[in-house]
Parts: structure tokens; C-alpha cells; sequence
């Protein structure tokens, strides 16, 4: 089966981080289902935006002389090329979540996802938005999976230093950093324990999984998500986490030990539930959760996730 991947989130040498997912996807298909030709085109639209419309002619020139059976898009930004283009039979769509929560994007997006096949849609919230525009686009919700083969806990606590994620940039807006130092900082006014922040911001899996083990909590305080990577990979980790309820995070954390889901952006809220788990003398000095059980619960490893990809793709064929 020729499948042709288009994507706007693709891991490169100064973001090693970037879109890993969507690779990873990539990846669980040829190694569980070989007799895949899986070609990969990556719109390189952080350099510039204008590569965008430079797609819609490269794409369709490359279409006019390779067929594919399945032609799958990961954003639906990096679909753009399908409005200039006669009506394909075998399109899938993954909206990830800031193509259609941000307006700005929203207002391209769902032009294109009208000419999908079928759309997958990685939360409820996502499927939700689409099925309210449009009640007879075929859609499904997948989540990406979580690399429940990497991810593992293998922490060992080697001192009393209480270590914070913070799980993405500081200088993304949408992650709301300014909240996150504002918690910090009314913790390390009242906490016994030296408090360390750690900012996940383009590193390799290998240190992002030490960070996992290492860390007694991530902390997030997100305006929006879709269904946060990084999210599923501290649960494989049984690391505790406080978030938002952002995308399904709360799907996600529903009676998972030691973590917490907070409806507001009052500090502290945020603040009584960090200290309620990192003030645990039952835990110290090892907080864990039992995320990882409920990853497996979910569906969400690579196995279950990729079985579901594949069936789409035949559905899709026939």
C-alpha cells in the first residue's frame, strides 16, 4: 500500500522535539504493517509561511505524477493544496489542535477539512468543533500514541530536591508561563524542599525520559491543547501531574493517583494541589503516580493506536 504523509510537524536538527509524534506514528506503521511504502513530505512551515503556498503547487505537481492509495495529512494546514485541486477519494485528516482552537487557523482549516475522506480528530473537544460545523464529515477520535516501550518508570530518587516540570517553551504563549512561575514562586516561599523547574524545550527523548524520572511533578498550565504528548508520556512514567483541563486531559487523568485536573487559571488552585502531592510524607521521597496502567486502559499504546490507523487506511482503500 502507497501512503503519501504530509505534515507541517516533523523532528529537525535545531528541534529535535518537533512534531516527534507524527514520526513516531510514521514509524509504528512500517514496523508493524511492512508492506507499507510510506513516503514522507514535510511543509517546512516554521522557516516561513509562504512555504505553504509553495505546497499547493509542489503537491499537486508531484500528484499529477505518483498515485497513492492512501494520501494521509497531519494538520490540517498542511492541507491547504487540496482546495486548489479536484476532490481526492482517499484524504485523511489528523487535526492535532491549534488548526482548529486558534480563530486565525480555524478559519483556513475548516475549508480543508471539508475535503477530507475521513477526518481523525485526537480529542472529543476537536470531533466536537468539527461535527458542529459540518454533520457529514466522517470523523473518529484517535489520539496519537504514547511510546509506552520508551517511556518507562524507572525513577530512582537521589535526593530531597523537589524537581517541577514545566512541559514545553517558555516563550509559547499558549502554554501560559506566567502562571507556572507564579505557582513556582509561592511554593519556594513556604516548601522545606529546594524547588528545581525544568523546561522542556527541545531535547532529546533520552533526556525528556530522564526528566520524566527525575521529576516529582509536571505542571501545566496551558490555555489550550489537543491531546498533549507529553501528557501521556509522564503518565507512562507514573510521573504526577497537574494540569489545566485543557483537550482531554481530563479523559486522561480521571482517577489517576497523585495527579489533578484544575477548571481555572487562580494560582491557587494550582498551588493547593502541588502542595497537597509534593507535601505527601507518604510519598516522599517517591512520588509516583498509576498513569501508566490507565494509558494501557485507554488504548493509547503504540500497538492499539497504530491496529486503529491501519484499519482507517483500509477502510479508506476499499
Amino acid at each position: 500500500m502507497k501512503v503519501l504523509t504530509i505534515t507541517n510537524m516533523w523532528p529537525y536538527s535545531e528541534k529535535k522535539y518537533y512534531g516527534i509524534f507524527v514520526k513516531e506514528q510514521v514509524d509504528a506503521l512500517s514496523n508493524y504493517y511492512p508492506e507499507l511504502n510510506n513516503k514522507v513530505w514535510f511543509i517546512k512551515g516554521y522557516k516561513s509561511k509562504l512555504n505553504y503556498i509553495f505546497s499547493i503547487f509542489q503537491l499537486n505537481w508531484h500528484l499529477l505524477f505518483n498515485k497513492y492509495e492512501i494520501i494521509h495529512i497531519h494538520s490540517a494546514l498542511s492541507g491547504i493544496f487540496l482546495l486548489f485541486t479536484p476532490v481526492r477519494k482517499n484524504v485523511i485528516i489528523t487535526l492535532h489542535g491549534t488548526e482548529i482552537l486558534d480563530p486565525v487557523q480555524y478559519r483556513v482549516s475548516k475549508h480543508v477539512v471539508k475535503r477530507a475522506k475521513y477526518v481523525i480528530c485526537v480529542s472529543d473537544e476537536i470531533e466536537c468543533i468539527i461535527k458542529k460545523n459540518n454533520t457529514k464529515i466522517k470523523t473518529c477520535v484517535v489520539p496519537c500514541a504514547v511510546r509506552d516501550d520508551f517511556f518507562v518508570d524507572n525513577r530512582i530518587k537521589k535526593d530531597s530536591v523537589i524537581r517541577i516540570i514545566f512541559p514545553s517553551a517558555k516563550w509559547r504563549t499558549v502554554k501560559n508561563y506566567p502562571l507556572f512561575l507564579e505557582i513556582i514562586s509561592q511554593i519556594r516561599l513556604i516548601s522545606s524542599h529546594e524547588i528545581q523547574t525544568v523546561e522542556l524545550d527541545n531535547k532529546t527523548r533520552d533526556e525528556i525520559l530522564d526528566d520524566l524520572n527525575e521529576a516529582d511533578l509536571l505542571l501545566m498550565t496551558s490555555f489550550h491543547e489537543g491531546s498533549p504528548q507529553i501528557i501521556k508520556e509522564a503518565m507512562c512514567c507514573n510521573t504526577p501531574i497537574v494540569s489545566s483541563n485543557v483537550g482531554d486531559v481530563q479523559k486522561l487523568l480521571n482517577g489517576v493517583t497523585n495527579c489533578c485536573v484544575i477548571d481555572d487559571y487562580n494560582p491557587k488552585s494550582y498551588f493547593d494541589a502541588t502542595i497537597e502531592i509534593i507535601s505527601n510524607p507518604n510519598n516522599i521521597p517517591l512520588i509516583r503516580s498509576n498513569g501508566r496502567m490507565k494509558i494501557f486502559e485507554l488504548g493509547y499504546d503504540v500497538n492499539t493506536v497504530t491496529k486503529k490507523i491501519m484499519n482507517i487506511y483500509h477502510h479508506i482503500k476499499t
